[in-house]
């Protein structure tokens, strides 16, 4: 936990928070014999339309930005539950301040060196 509070920059907390997340769901599955990407899920899945409000009634530049990730939202009557989630993990990273593409480029990168 040490290193994600000395990280000097958004990326480098990401990949750290990500890495000790994944250690944290590893040991508690290890204890509980609980799976937590379920739970994290269903939490995703209710909290999803207040969340979807919050973007939607966020204005200014950020609020532009938010309209546009949530477009696939508008164009499809049904969406399926998985473009919701992405939809909504990829405004939640955008509220908060990351650049999605590198988060997501920095975790690819360093799943790949942790699988070879």
């Amino acid at each position: 936990m040490k290193e994600v509070l000395e990280a000097k920059n958004g990326c480098d907390t990401f990949v750290s928070i990500v890495a000790f997340l994944l250690q944290i769901n590893a040991e508690f599955q290890r204890t509980t014999t609980v799976i937590l990407e379920p739970k994290f899920m269903s939490a995703l899945d209710r909290h999803t339309p207040k969340l979807l409000m919050l973007f939607r009634a966020k204005g200014g530049a950020l609020g532009r930005r938010l309209e546009n990730i949530m477009e696939p939202l508008q164009d499809s009557v049904h969406s399926s539950i998985e473009r919701t989630r992405e939809v909504v993990l990829r405004c939640l990273i955008e509220y908060l301040g990351e650049q999605g593409g590198h988060l997501i480029k920095e975790f690819n990168d360093t799943e790949q060196l942790g699988g070879t």
